[in-house]
């Protein structure tokens, strides 16, 4: 808690002293895929970035899918421009609702980021509480679970510089804007993106989640693919 607090009140601090402001953007896509648990699956999804100045930005997303689980993302994000590269510091909220199981979660994390010309690398620690939403003081059996430590990780490798007119990505990472797995269970992701015209950009992924990598033997989970588009103003 103290560590949430420490970065809130940092970024904070860096909006107060900084006076230029990024644009705002609208990120939205929409998803199709399929895994052994839900087995085929749509969903929308809808993500706003707001710049408060070049140091720090705030982030919040919905989404939602036909197996009728839900989710809600926010995020608080410091940015140090560094002589090579930019990091940054990130306050990480998601809560998920499982109305088909009567469950939701809520997980908050701490990560540090790196971006430089074709890479991304960022790691970080989370906790998560699961709960019934139906949750009944007397039924024992209903009480929460609690995960309170574990790791949250990226690293991405794209074709050409960040702000090239189109790019090609490859990620590895146990976590995107509506889910945290734990970090056994990466997913790997293809990325790619096109800027037709100004303030417009096309977006488009494919990601595979295998079980078992780690114990020797992957074997196929899910696979889901996402079309969308980032509009900037």
């Amino acid at each position: 808690m103290k560590q949430i607090i420490l970065a809130l009140l940092l970024g904070l601090s860096l909006s107060a002293l900084a006076q230029t402001k990024a644009p705002i953007s609208i990120r939205s896509y929409a998803e199709y895929g399929y895994n052994y648990t839900w087995e085929n699956y749509g969903g929308l999804a809808v993500i706003a970035n707001i710049p408060i100045n070049s140091y720090f930005s705030l982030e919040g997303g919905l989404n939602t899918n036909t197996s009728n689980v839900h989710a809600i993302n926010a995020r608080a994000i410091v940015h140090f421009p560094l002589a090579v590269g930019n990091l940054t510091l990130e306050n990480r909220y998601l809560h998920r609702l499982y109305l088909r199981n009567n469950t939701n979660d809520l997980a908050a994390g701490i990560i540090v980021g790196y971006t430089r010309d074709y890479i991304k690398a960022s790691l970080g620690l989370y906790g998560r509480v699961y709960g019934s939403i139906n949750w009944e003081s007397h039924n024992e059996s209903a009480a929460n679970v609690m995960e309170p430590f574990n790791l949250i990780y990226n690293l991405e490798g794209q074709l050409f510089k960040q702000d090239h007119n189109w790019n090609i990505g490859l990620g590895v990472s146990n976590h995107d804007d509506f889910q945290i797995e734990r970090m056994y269970k990466p997913i790997f992701t293809l990325k790619g993106n096109f800027v037709p015209a100004q303030h417009f950009n096309l977006l488009a992924e494919l990601s595979c989640k295998p079980v078992g990598i780690f114990h020797g033997s992957a074997n196929f989970y899910a696979l889901y693919t996402r079309l969308g588009f980032i509009y900037t103003w």
